[in-house]
């Protein structure tokens, strides 16, 4: 199931557009030394990309982390319920591809489905060893234990959690020496992860990682706290359409009032906080607090980004799968986990056909590819500006810029414009500086191309009618773009020969 699972997954890859934080991931590949940057996760994407990364090639290395964490959490539950180990081979891998989770974390370019793989391998491992000993998989539980922290910062959580359970439950079937080897792999690994790429990047050597964030946010009450990772994230996250979804028609009440796929996501997480009080042994209530402990990390830590519920969703439905397959439990309890299996898989079903399959796939890919060449065959000289979500298409360039996000030089050559931008990047602090400096240089400007495109082939995420023209576009989930058309242009100065021309190669400045 899990390779049928793959290829349905396979099948909705091209047609979710690509979000500007994609690019942004996208961009730091193959090297960063950011705290959202790792090793493996850009080592993923260049070795599916073949050094010539690519936003569908990476969407493929996503797509293979993700057949992989489906892979051993299927795994783990059939070595825990043998005796249902052929219902376990169905139901695991529908419940985590047919959901709104699934395909969050899965389809998307983003670092945490890395490090979500790499942990789902080193949890394979340990229930390996639980019922018996192997060479195999005590090596595989130290290269995955290393790999780990070789990814962003938030892989510490998960690394902190199996350092516990080694030291609390696994030392007594791996011993002590073997433990201590395993506990110091992920420290290693932290450590190589910083260490190697600055070496790479500028040839020192620095051995210290820096663990302090800079994105921790002001430290709200609990119940404020709460009220943001349950009610506010849902809302930022939700995928309002023409076409109504599954809990929209059958909701008594106004359509509008009608729970969002991502809110019945985020609530079967809420519902799995208290799955510790029905566990049987330590170990297992150990295990089942993770989603509980996960919020309360969060919650010192002053920080939460609504792109991580949908992690804590999937770890929930495992729990979920065990208890509904394992007899040992009271029969309540596995129906109350059966329910909620169901639940999951409808609301996925029900974000899947109104909202992925039925549509064509995302013309971004084609436009990207068609720039991409383009600007490939323009001098090296060239100074380009493009749209954040188009970084790709110039990322061996020595001097881009971001619209929007930086100030237009004065001697830009050619820009790439996306109208739809004008709406999307309207929370910069400097819009309005930044949009007079885009609309005098295009004022001048000569147009070499215009692409006017439906954003999927086939749409009928929204309909096509006058109020939803290519500069109307009906705002909702940032997850899609929520509109009809879009017109990329591509806009040269009048004066850019001259500008090559005077242009000398030591002008260039290295960003």
């Amino acid at each position: 199931m899990t390779a049928i699972g793959s290829v349905i997954l396979a099948f909705a890859l091209p047609r979710i557009d690509f979000h500007a934080d994609e690019a942004i991931y996208l961009s730091r590949v193959p090297l960063n030394t950011g705290k959202d940057s790792g090793l493996v996760f850009h080592a993923a994407y260049l070795a599916t990309g073949w050094d010539s990364v690519t936003p569908l090639s990476a969407r493929w290395a996503s797509l293979l982390l993700g057949s992989l964490l489906v892979f051993s959490t299927t795994r783990i539950v059939q070595l825990l319920v043998p005796s249902r180990a052929q219902l376990v081979a169905v139901l695991i891998p529908v419940s985590m591809v047919i959901s709104y989770q699934g395909v969050f974390t899965i389809l998307r370019v983003r670092p945490e489905i890395s490090w979500l793989a790499v942990a789902s391998v080193a949890c394979w491992s340990l229930v390996e060893l639980r019922t018996k000993d192997s060479r195999l998989f005590r090596g595989l539980l130290l290269v995955s234990l290393l790999l780990l922290p070789m990814n962003h910062l938030l892989s510490l959580f998960p690394a902190f959690f199996l350092g516990c359970y080694l030291v609390l439950f696994g030392r007594s079937r791996l011993g002590n020496v073997f433990t201590g080897c395993a506990v110091a792999a992920m420290g290693l690994g932290l450590v190589l992860n910083h260490a190697i790429r600055i070496w790479l990047i500028d040839g020192q050597l620095h051995l210290v990682p820096a663990l302090g964030g800079t994105s921790a946010g002001q430290q709200l009450g609990l119940g404020s706290f709460l009220k943001n990772v349950y009610w506010h994230s849902p809302l930022f996250l939700q995928d309002s359409a023409a076409i109504g979804n599954l809990w929209t028609s059958i909701n008594p009440l106004e359509a509008s009032y009608a729970p969002s796929h991502c809110f019945v996501a985020t609530m079967i997480w809420a519902i799995a906080l208290p799955l510790p009080l029905l566990m049987r042994t330590w170990e297992s209530r150990f295990v089942a607090s993770i989603p509980l402990a996960t919020l309360g990390l969060f919650y010192a830590s002053g920080y939460f980004n609504p792109t991580y519920s949908p992690i804590l969703v999937l770890y929930a439905v495992a729990i979920y799968g065990f208890l509904a397959v394992d007899r040992s439990y009271w029969v309540g309890s596995r129906a109350v986990a059966a329910a909620i299996l169901v639940v999951t898989i409808l609301n996925g079903g029900s974000f899947l056909a109104t909202r992925v399959l039925n549509h064509g796939p995302a013309t971004y890919f084609e436009v990207e590819a068609q720039l991409r060449e383009q600007i490939a065959a323009m001098p090296p000289e060239t100074v380009i500006a493009v749209p954040e979500r188009f970084l790709s298409v110039v990322r061996d360039r020595d001097r881009k810029y971001i619209l929007f996000k930086e100030a237009l030089p004065e001697d830009v050559d050619v820009i790439v414009l996306d109208n739809y931008d004008f709406d999307m990047y309207r929370f910069v602090l400097d819009y309005e500086q930044r949009q007079h400096e885009i609309e005098s240089f295009v004022s001048h400007a000569k147009q070499v191309e215009d692409l006017v495109l439906p954003v999927y082939r086939d749409e009928t995420l929204f309909p096509q009618t006058a109020n939803n023209t290519p500069l109307k576009t009906l705002q909702g989930s940032w997850f899609f773009r929520n509109s009809v058309n879009y017109t990329v242009s591509i806009l040269e100065s009048p004066t850019e020969q001259s500008q090559l021309a005077n242009r000398q190669p030591g002008d260039i400045e290295h960003r």
